[in-house]
């Protein structure tokens, strides 16, 4: 709901704003608006996909790092 999908974040409080930018899909959709409606390129864009890169390798070195096939710790 956070991510200006649905509606939009202008009016929003500064705090709710800031917490937006730490979700992945804001900048999914901040990226593909441009591109959709500005006929932005990768290059335009390399802000976005930059976060949503960094976003990936933490979330997944994070993950490799918690994953046991083992049940019993």
């Amino acid at each position: 709901m956070l991510a200006s999908v649905w509606f939009s974040l202008e009016g929003a409080p500064n705090a709710v704003k800031v917490f937006a930018d730490f979700l992945p899909l804001t900048h999914l959709v901040a990226g593909a608006r441009k591109i959709i409606t500005e006929g932005a390129t990768l290059a335009d864009i390399s802000y976005h996909l930059s976060i949503l890169v960094a976003m990936s390798a933490v979330f997944l070195a994070l993950g490799a790092y918690l994953f046991s096939w083992n049940t019993e710790r």
